[in-house]
């Protein structure tokens, strides 16, 4: 059973307010590893939060499958 690659993600409150969701990912230039961010304010959490916990619910489902749909929120 091959397992699908995970990084590690990080989370946190931004100085200016914003939620931010961080992984970081190797430059394919130099090698460094670089940051993606994700930043997001209250209004723009909220629909991905409910979009999350119905996809969660199917989780067995879309994890094991190969190809991905994007929602878009």
């Amino acid at each position: 059973m091959k397992l699908k690659e995970t990084v590690a993600t990080l989370t946190f409150i931004s100085e200016s307010g914003y939620y931010v969701i961080s992984q970081p990912e190797v430059c394919s230039h130099t090698g460094d590893t670089i940051y993606s961010n994700i930043v997001l304010s209250p209004e723009q959490m909220r629909p991905i939060i409910v979009d999350m916990e119905s996809k969660l619910l199917y989780a067995d489902e879309w994890w094991s499958t190969q190809g991905s749909e994007e929602s878009e929120v």
